[in-house]
């Protein structure tokens, strides 16, 4: 009987904790609220010509008519990562996301101090919503967990009163009316009166003196916090009455005083207290990926593993591997991401979505040639064996790209065997090169396209007349034409046109000696360059045609074929230089930034664009290295602008010439230097002869001096230019040093840029506080875990991608965290921003996406480069981590890179102290010796005129100053007639 007894009781207990949880889940049911709502992503980029293979993440649809090619995707090669142009598509999925209803906060959803339905009493503001911790935003003057009292010091309902008692104790709270309570010797509305007769009353122990208010009287009464009981003061219990929560406990601390413990389990100042969820703070300690947080009850829960996990030994949770030997492509690495979520991604070099991986041209072309039963296997050998044979193409092939090839089935050799092309290398190199094209030309590309350029810079057009069955290519300066039979064969790195025709071998325009001859002419006997052209090498020289040396503008071109333009001819010439390298045309088509001799980038583009210039002739093969012809030259920008922005000054001086004898005036008047600034305006004076100390009349016997009036023209440069080639300052001329400094301008200055207070950097572009910006570098920045973007015209964000991981937003302050069971719909690779009251995605550092779909990000891609300057290369050196580093020749300046210039350091260049440094270009200078002194300008010696050919004398006049009197009558008279100089 006792034991049936006991059997019920048992059963009553488990159908009442049955009833409990139950409860409790409607009840938490009822704290989630849910909305209808459209997710939407774009899929990672892909190659435009498997669109048709990208599938959506599950769940998701595909939005019609939303494919665009609108990105970069990248195709890692054993040698480098090519970046391509691709495209994605959008793709929805109607779901119904949860979210806290309002008055409840966490991951659970639980009230808001006091309750749901009033949170925070009504008086203050709840940290709400999922991403919410429960916390009350008092208004002004409420105080403590729910907002129930006020804060100390201040009474009424509002809280808005506040105690004026100087020597007391002020009724304050909510139900307070503020009235004083004065110590002892104390009186007045204020407490703010002495009374010194009280000492007489001599008042017992916790009693103390006072005025009674209705007889005026001075008697002994108990002490603030003690009661009468009898004849002694005792101290008042608070404990005793119930002051505290029913889930706290009282201690009574003194007088009248007492304080409130919320028991375990629980939170909250005692007066309010609120059960302790673990699950609500960093969910228990479960991890939010592979376990879900249940609670127990106040202050306790325990961890459970999701589904398509398993429980370890240690209590941890180990997902599921879900792979399976048909999950993925052969060519493809297979990946469990979560629970029965597989991931599939093509190996390196190939493209697709794992289920099918592409692989390069050389590789889809062996395998169209071989595949059992195929359309084209054994028609492809001949083209196959040629790019096999033909002198490095093989590789590019495979590694390099994009490329659009064009191959002629067997059949359209016709007579020509292979073995007959090849015997000439180079030919049969070159011959294959006119039937690849940069980038990737589709079908439809091409239709619309009438002429193309292949690698060789050859042009060639594209016939419709016949219809798209019969679209025909032709190289420019050839006869035949070849049908394109197949069309868009995708390949990793490009895409492939069947043809039926071998195009015929146009040959080249031009030959490396010559081309290179016109550039040594065009600097021959001005710098040094012409010699480094017939260096060993391996150098690469783009070299301008003519046309377009005779393209440039008239006054630039004489300019910098002028002395005073030699600085510039130099660094103009070094630009159409790329050092230590025989740039091959697939290489350039791959990498499309270089770096030249004047340490400018250049980059190529498009169908073999330098800079904007077209390559006419690629690669043309010389003995220490490659030619390219164009048609257009490459004006660096550290020369411009070109013609200096002078505005010299013309001073009138009047010069008395020494008195000499008259047979040596010729000598002397060019020694001097002013022979040919003579004006017409001459007088003849008297002056000492040297020899007899008389004073006489010049005679043209004895001894002469004249007096000169010349014209001199002082450089000088235009405001907002420096230095002997009047180069801008730093910022431009119209705004030196960007409006916020002084530019050190003039002809003998260095153009360096004194900042105003509050700013800095080379041309005073940034703020000198890391935390300030605006016009004024006066405002503080709002940006709170990142770095503060602090350009004056900046509004203060944070800088790209320098949140502190864990945060996000504009302003890196928003906080992410893990998104468990509450955003299933997220990428594995994906946290959760729960701020804003609803589920936001954000792909974790060193992934990009919407957060629906993240893809392994690379912060060096084009066309961002991790925001490095263009004269910087972006060095990636983590997940989502980088650092830019400026080229050879330039300096660090912030966010920037600087061009260098060596006359500005201690060694000047490595110049004599007898020369002058003129700066080239970025990390370059010359030195030239200043006059009278001749030497390379590392080294200078004086110039002894009399071993010279002339001795710096007249060529009427001997180097020992002889002349002969006839001649220098001529030459005076003739002085008369030369124009006055202006």
């Amino acid at each position: 009987m006792e034991v049936l007894q006991s059997v019920r009781l048992l059963c009553v207990s488990l159908m009442m904790m049955m009833m409990m949880s139950e409860l409790k889940m409607s009840a938490a049911a009822q704290n989630f609220c849910s909305n209808s709502t459209v997710l939407r992503t774009r899929t990672m980029c892909h190659s435009c010509t498997i669109s048709q293979l990208i599938l959506c993440p599950s769940g998701f649809k595909p939005t019609p008519r939303s494919n665009a090619q609108d990105c970069k995707y990248y195709i890692n090669t054993p040698s480098m990562k090519l970046p391509l142009s691709g495209c994605s598509f959008e793709c929805y999925k109607e779901v119904e996301i949860k979210s806290c209803c309002p008055g409840y906060w966490g991951p659970d959803c639980i009230e808001c101090p006091d309750q749901a339905a009033r949170p925070c009493s009504g008086r203050g503001i709840c940290s709400a919503g999922l991403g919410g911790n429960g916390t009350c935003s008092c208004q002004e003057g409420f105080a403590g967990t729910a907002c129930e009292d006020c804060a100390p010091g201040r009474y009424s309902p509002t809280c808005s009163s506040v105690c004026s008692c100087v020597h007391g104790l002020c009724a304050s709270g909510i139900v307070g009316d503020g009235r004083c309570t004065c110590f002892s010797g104390y009186t007045g509305p204020n407490c703010d009166q002495e009374l010194p007769e009280c000492a007489a009353l001599s008042c017992q122990q916790n009693s103390r003196c006072i005025e009674e208010a209705l007889t005026g009287q001075l008697v002994c009464q108990c002490l603030p916090g003690y009661q009468r009981a009898g004849a002694k003061c005792l101290s008042i219990n608070p404990c005793l009455q119930r002051v505290c929560h029913a889930q706290a406990s009282c201690v009574h601390t003194g007088p009248n005083q007492h304080l409130c413990t919320c028991n375990e389990g629980y939170s909250g100042d005692g007066r309010v207290c609120m059960a302790i969820d673990p699950c609500q703070t960093d969910r228990g300690g479960c991890a939010a990926e592979s376990a879900r947080c249940v609670y127990d009850g106040p202050g306790r829960s325990h961890c459970e593993c999701l589904s398509g996990f398993d429980t370890l030994s240690g209590g941890g949770c180990s997902l599921k591997n879900s792979c399976t030997p048909d999950s993925c492509h052969r060519n493809a690495n297979c990946s469990t991401v979560g629970p029965g979520q597989v991931e599939c991604a093509c190996l390196q070099g190939y493209i697709g979505n794992g289920k099918v991986c592409i692989g390069n041209i050389m590789e889809r072309l062996n395998d169209l040639n071989t595949e059992p039963g195929g359309q084209w296997t054994g028609q492809l050998s001949n083209a196959i064996t040629l790019c096999d044979l033909c002198r490095s193409l093989s590789w590019p092939l495979q590694n390099l790209g994009p490329f659009t090839v064009f191959i002629p089935i067997n059949k359209g050799f016709k007579g020509t065997p292979v073995r007959t092309l090849i015997a000439d290398r180079s030919k049969a190199t070159y011959l294959c090169k006119m039937h690849l094209v940069a980038g990737m030309m589709q079908f439809d590309t091409l239709k619309k396209t009438d002429v193309f350029y292949t690698l060789t810079g050859k042009s060639a057009e594209t016939d419709t007349s016949e219809g798209d069955a019969q679209t025909k290519i032709r190289i420019h300066g050839g006869r035949k034409k070849g049908v394109i039979i197949q069309s868009n064969v995708v390949a990793s790195n490009g895409i492939i046109h069947i043809i039926n025709r071998l195009m015929e071998s146009v040959p080249s325009i031009v030959e490396s000696n010559t081309e290179v001859a016109r550039l040594k002419d065009f600097s021959l006997g001005k710098t040094p360059l012409a010699s480094l052209l017939d260096q060993p090498g391996p150098i690469t020289v783009l070299a301008p045609t003519t046309a377009a040396f005779d393209a440039m503008t008239e006054e630039h071109l004489k300019y910098l074929m002028s002395p005073d333009g030699h600085s510039k001819l130099l660094e103009f010439l070094r630009n159409h230089i790329i050092p230590a390298t025989a740039l091959e045309i697939y290489n350039a088509v791959s990498t499309p930034r270089y770096v030249t001799m004047a340490n400018q980038v250049l980059t190529i583009t498009g169908q073999i664009l330098v800079n904007g210039a077209a390559v006419l002739e690629a690669a043309v093969e010389a003995k220490n290295g490659r030619l390219y012809v164009m048609d257009g030259v490459l004006t660096p920008p550290s020369i411009e602008p070109v013609l200096p922005s002078r505005c010299d000054i013309t001073e009138t001086k009047i010069i008395m010439g020494e008195c000499v004898a008259c047979s040596k005036l010729l000598c002397t008047l060019q020694l001097n230097g002013h022979g040919t600034h003579f004006s017409k305006t001459r007088q003849f004076t008297s002056c000492w002869n040297r020899k007899t100390l008389k004073p006489r009349r010049c005679n043209f016997v004895e001894a002469v001096r004249i007096t000169s009036c010349i014209s001199v023209q002082i450089p000088a440069c235009c405001k907002g230019f420096y230095g002997p080639d009047c180069r801008p300052c730093p910022g431009g001329y119209q705004t030196p040093c960007s409006g916020h400094g002084q530019c050190s301008e003039g002809v003998s200055r260095n153009g360096t840029c004194s900042c105003e207070p509050n700013f800095s950097g080379s041309r005073c572009q940034y703020c000198s506080s890391s935390n300030k910006y605006g016009p004024n570098c006066d405002r503080t920045c709002p940006c709170i875990h990142g770095q503060c973007d602090n350009r004056p015209d900046s509004d203060g964000r944070c800088k790209v991608d320098s949140c502190q991981q864990g945060y996000t937003g504009p302003l890196c302050d928003r906080q992410t965290a893990a998104c468990g069971a509450q955003a299933q719909f997220c990428h594995a690779h994906a946290d959760c921003d729960f701020s804003q009251g609803t589920v936001k995605c954000i792909c974790k550092t060193g992934f990009q996406g919407d957060g629906i779909t993240c893809v392994a990000s690379d912060p060096c891609a084009p066309p961002h480069r991790g925001g490095c300057s263009l004269n910087a290369k972006c060095i990636k050196t983590g997940p989502g981590t980088h650092v830019c580093q400026c080229l050879t020749g330039w300096r660090e300046d912030g966010d920037e890179c600087q061009p260098i210039n060596n006359c500005n350091s201690p060694d000047r260049g490595g110049c004599h102290p007898n020369a002058t440094c003129v700066y080239v270009g970025p990390g370059q200078s010359d030195c030239t010796c200043k006059a009278g002194y001749q030497g390379s300008g590392q080294d200078c010696e004086p110039v002894n005129q009399c071993v010279t050919a002339d001795g710096g004398c007249h060529y009427f006049v001997s180097s020992k100053n002889q002349a002969n009197p006839l001649k220098a009558s001529f030459l005076l008279k003739s002085l008369w007639v030369i124009p006055t100089a202006t």
